[in-house]
């Protein structure tokens, strides 16, 4: 109990169960050991709560901080491309892809004679009358490889290693020494049991064998998804709504709606498949097709083999080895000698190696947009009074007195102001107003133009004397900035087409048709789907030969809506009632909104070659719009001080800029599990441990 107290202090809660279980086992009626199970059990609960808390924790706040990441940024100008250099380090370190890939079905024994044979000689080798077996016993004295001779091979086919050999070798691979020295006696080696074996050319070969060597994954392709099963059930869609409706309003079949469920069928007619139904109480024979339902490549993969291995030993060339498909499983059952079938089943791993590759492609849609206005007005009015205010009434009124009344009107010296259209004014004051303040409006950065609410400072003014004075200042200023990312990501196959769609789709109302039947008239609306916003990504990536680059073909497409109030268009139709008895009303007028959506639609085509782990521009948009609105009088508006109150200005600026960048990532199975398993013996792109 002693190490469960301590084992239970620091947290180790699985061990301390361990621990006070054995104590329980050895005294069953302890009190002690039975509680300290339970509060042990309930810490092991609450610890795992607290983990899953914490994961959950730190997968929404990495998620978040993902969102913020927009990667780095790449100057259209002086570098459109961008590597990441520790990603590029390690592709120079990559080493290539092993052909045969030998080392997967080579102990590391076997490697290693692979290796030493890959060597050069260490000195010259010059023999003259030696005999064979002296030349192969100086060579294990030299290299150290363990040599086993097959000598009930020699004595079948009476060679003798006795016999005398004379030849000079110096810097050559040991492999190719040693297939020299071989030859002068029709011999060869063979690497297998973790020795170097020498024998026979004829039984290098070996005695048929059978293998099942399982290629679901290399005769299953891999499909292209190029988007246009999207794009086709988005036109259907389209055209089924765009179409004129038509109702039958009589008889007792049912309204059927052209968006709904179609009328009801006989079960026993409906088959599956477009076969032939199938009467009660009958047996159907099952069609018998030659043709390959799931599309797989056997027949590619079988003639690949017997046409680049060893195409003399099968039996269609008169040879003995034979290799049959099995569909159920997704294997071949090879008979062949043992040193083909080592050869198919390298060939077969090989083109898994080439075939598990996949790349992770993120493309980032980012737009930065800024809006920015700058107003400072003043709206400055001056009212000169002229004290004819005993004629206004008449003046208003156009009633005057006669003459030799009193207060008739006598225009003697008379003063009034008047309106640009060459009226008097209605209180016959002298007016003197600017008009710049209206017109210096900011003409960009989406300027409320508000009165009093346009973000800034407003201040109003009235001066009543014999002259009337009306000010009205404001100024405001609005900057607004705007980052908008899109990164849509997609993992796929080397050489593959693939396809994300994310978007919003929206009915609207484009059309409408009017059916009259019987007297009765019925309108039909017809709704149409769009996408208005989103982004839709096809593209295909190829690896390159030395896995360092991808070439990415790519095109997105980038919908939204120009607007988000769609404008209404009205449509008017006169109708003519027909009643019973054949009597004709007047014609009605009905009247119909259509709406009519603008979008605005980025598309970009393009193939780009990208360094794995890399940044390229593949597109990009920029935008600048900005103007400046002055007015105010010629003379006034240029003296200095005085000019405030004539003069107003208004100055508005949008920049918009897209850039388009793509990320792709190389992603090859056995890189990734040595990198994020530790320690994990795993070798790559060929050559024995340590290399």
């Amino acid at each position: 109990m002693k190490q469960y107290d301590q084992l239970y202090r620091e947290g180790k809660y699985d061990q301390a169960l361990v621990c006070v279980t054995k104590a329980k086992d050895l005294d069953p009626d302890n009190a002690i050991a039975e509680g300290a199970i339970t509060a042990t059990r309930y810490m092991i609960n609450v610890a795992k709560a607290r983990s899953l808390k914490k994961e959950k924790e730190d997968i929404t706040l990495d998620g978040l901080n993902d969102t913020d990441h927009e990667g780095p940024y790449v100057d259209p100008t002086k570098h459109p491309v961008d590597f990441d250099a520790e990603i590029s380090r390690a592709n120079r370190a990559r080493k290539a892809l092993d052909p045969l890939n030998v080392n997967k079905f080579k102990s590391e024994k076997e490697q290693a004679i692979l290796h030493r044979l890959d060597q050069p000689i260490m000195s010259t080798m010059d023999f003259k009358d030696t005999p064979l077996r002296q030349i192969l016993d100086d060579i294990v004295g030299v290299t150290g490889i363990n040599i086993v001779i097959d000598e009930p091979a020699m004595l079948e086919e009476n060679i003798n290693l006795n016999q005398q050999v004379t030849m000079r070798l110096d810097g050559i691979a040991l492999k190719s020494a040693l297939n020299l020295v071989l030859h002068q006696a029709h011999l060869t080696y063979v690497v297998d049991n973790e020795v170097l074996n020498i024998t026979t050319e004829n039984h290098s070969r070996g005695k048929l064998v059978v293998r099942v060597h399982p290629v679901m994954d290399l005769i299953m392709p891999i499909p292209n998804s190029d988007g246009s099963m999207v794009s086709n059930a988005l036109r259907a869609a389209m055209n089924n709504n765009s179409d004129a409706a038509t109702l039958r309003l009589g008889g007792t079949s049912p309204l059927e709606s052209r968006n709904g469920l179609g009328g009801g069928r006989d079960v026993s007619n409906m088959t599956l498949g477009g076969s032939p139904a199938v009467s009660p109480g009958s047996f159907a024979t099952p069609a018998v097709t030659k043709e390959n339902p799931r599309g797989t490549m056997e027949e590619m993969l079988m003639k690949l083999i017997t046409n680049t291995i060893a195409p003399q030993t099968w039996n269609t060339m008169s040879g003995h080895g034979s290799v049959e498909f099995y569909p159920f499983g997704g294997a071949l059952i090879i008979n062949q000698t043992p040193d083909i079938q080592e050869q198919v089943a390298q060939l077969l791993e090989a083109l898994r190696r080439l075939q598990d590759q996949e790349v992770a492609v993120e493309v980032r849609f980012i737009t930065v947009a800024e809006n920015f206005f700058e107003r400072i007005g003043v709206d400055f009015n001056i009212n000169i009074r002229t004290d004819n205010s005993k004629y206004e009434p008449q003046i208003v009124s156009q009633q005057f007195r006669p003459f030799g009344f009193i207060n008739h009107f006598t225009p003697n010296r008379f003063l009034s102001g008047l309106t640009p259209a060459g009226n008097l004014t209605q209180d016959l004051n002298i007016p003197v107003k600017a008009s710049s303040f209206n017109m210096a409006v900011p003409p960009f950065g989406d300027y409320p133009n508000i009165p009093g609410g346009n973000g800034g400072l407003s201040l109003g003014l009235a001066f009543l004397s014999d002259i009337e004075v009306y000010m009205f200042m404001e100024a405001a200023q609005g900057d607004q900035r705007t980052n908008v990312m899109e990164a849509p990501k997609i993992t796929m196959f080397n050489g593959q087409t693939s396809t994300i769609t994310v978007t919003d789709m929206q009915f609207f109302a484009t059309a409408v048709n009017v059916v009259q039947a019987g007297g009765q008239i019925v309108f039909v609306p017809t709704n149409s789907l769009f996408p208005t916003g989103g982004v839709t990504l096809t593209l295909t990536a190829t690896i390159s030969a030395d896995r360092r680059f991808v070439r990415l073909s790519m095109a997105p497409a980038l919908n939204s809506l120009s607007s988000a109030n769609v404008p209404l268009f009205p449509i008017t139709t006169f109708i003519t009632p027909v009643f019973e008895g054949g009597a004709v009303g007047q014609p009605v007028p009905f009247t119909q909104f259509i709406q009519q959506p603008a979008f605005n639609t980025i598309t970009v085509l393009t193939t780009v070659n990208v360094p794995d782990g890399g940044t390229v521009l593949m597109g990009g948009l920029k935008r600048l719009n900005e103007g400046r609105n002055e007015f105010g009088p010629p003379i006034l508006s240029k003296i200095p001080y005085i000019n405030r109150l004539f003069k107003n200005v208004g100055y508005g600026r949008e920049a918009e800029s897209l850039m388009m960048m793509v990320t792709p990532r190389i992603i090859i199975n056995e890189e990734e599990e040595q990198r994020q398993v530790p320690g994990i013996n795993t070798v790559l792109g060929g050559g024995p441990p340590g290399q």
